[in-house]
């Protein structure tokens, strides 16, 4: 068998988003006609040096993989944005949709703010009625280019912005 070490340089571990956005581009230049994590990917990376590398993706945070989804899919290195959301960030990194009872690809966001910070859109009208309760917050992040499971925006990468 043909190890991966032959044709790509990967890193041993992943360290910020930008690593695992670049390790998702280099891993769909020989696999990208493959579902991502594919058995057969797999076991080349296993088998061909890179036990370090998928063990350290297995004890990132589920938004490094989110962000190896990105660079797989093909999608430009997200931009980073400033928004707002009802609550607190989530502890995981991601929000969950208790409705489904699944895990989104980011932080849920009710808007995101244009260049004058204020809100140049409505945000998802079944979030806003949800978290009518809960303090409006400001954070930034970097923008998916996925949506939530309600329509809205996802962010991951959160930080608050402090007034």
């Amino acid at each position: 068998m043909e190890t991966i070490d032959k044709i790509m340089d990967l890193p041993n571990t992943i360290d910020s988003l930008r690593d695992a956005y670049d390790v998702g581009k280099m891993l769909a230049t020989k696999y990208g006609d493959q579902e991502l994590w594919s058995i057969d990917m797999y076991n080349d990376l296993w088998y061909g040096g890179h036990r370090d590398l998928l063990d350290d993706i297995a004890r990132c945070p589920q938004y490094y993989n989110i962000m190896i989804r990105v660079g797989y899919d093909g999608h430009n290195y997200p931009q980073k944005v400033t928004a707002v959301r009802y609550g607190n960030l989530p502890e995981s990194g991601i929000s969950h949709n208790y409705a489904d009872d699944r895990s989104e690809r980011g932080v849920s966001v009710i808007a995101v703010l244009d260049d004058n910070d204020t809100i140049p859109e409505h945000g998802s009208f079944v979030q806003m009625m949800w978290g009518a309760n809960r303090p409006l917050v400001k954070i930034t992040g970097y923008l998916m280019p996925y949506f939530g499971s309600d329509g809205e925006k996802l962010l991951i990468g959160c930080k608050y912005v402090k007034n």
